[in-house]
Parts: C-alpha cells; sequence; structure tokens
C-alpha cells in the first residue's frame, strides 16, 4: 500500500488527483481545518471516499504527527511512500518512507 499526505494549500491538487491512478491512497493534512474540509470534499468527489483520510495536522507539532502517522497505519496497515506537500515555496517536496517519523 501507497500513501500520499499533502498540504492542501500547495500544489497538492495535481498531485492528489493522480495519485488513485498510480494505486496511492491519500492522507490529506493541513493545520486550516476549514481549508482541509473545502478541499477533501473536492478530492473526495474526485478520487472517491476509500481513497481518501482528513486528518487536521500541525506538523509543527510531533504528536500530530505521530497521530497522522497512527491514522495512516490504522486505516491502510502500511505505508511504503510518504509525499509531504508544504506551502513552503523554499524547499521542494520530500519524499521518505513513514517510518522515519
Amino acid at each position: 500500500m501507497s500513501a500520499l499526505t499533502v498540504s492542501t494549500i500547495a500544489f497538492g491538487a495535481l498531485v492528489i488527483c493522480t495519485a488513485p491512478r498510480l494505486g496511492l491512497k491519500i492522507a490529506m493534512a493541513d493545520i486550516l481545518e476549514d481549508v482541509l474540509a473545502f478541499a477533501a470534499k473536492e478530492v473526495i468527489s474526485i478520487v472517491g471516499e476509500a481513497n481518501v483520510l482528513v486528518i487536521p495536522t500541525d506538523v509543527s507539532n510531533i504528536d500530530d504527527v505521530v497521530r497522522l502517522r497512527d491514522k495512516v497505519y490504522e486505516a491502510w496497515g502500511e505505508v511504503s511512500e510518504l509525499c509531504h506537500c508544504t506551502q513552503n515555496l523554499w524547499f521542494p517536496p520530500v519524499i521518505t518512507p513513514f517510518n522515519l517519523i
């Protein structure tokens, strides 16, 4: 199983719409819950609810990140890729094994 987490404000829309065609599930995480809810509704309408988890997360808070990790494992049991796309344009998205968190 592969999963993808993205910040809803980032360039994630392109990645999100492509992910299910590649066999990826999507865990959407953002600190801005209203933005997250709006984006999740749009993404679910495109890729289907079975492919999406929506988890409000402050990625600057390790407890939130651990909770995100735990919820993804609980839902899908395995993660082989992680792409964290942030709104910070100075740093590119990071792809890393989820088990490093």
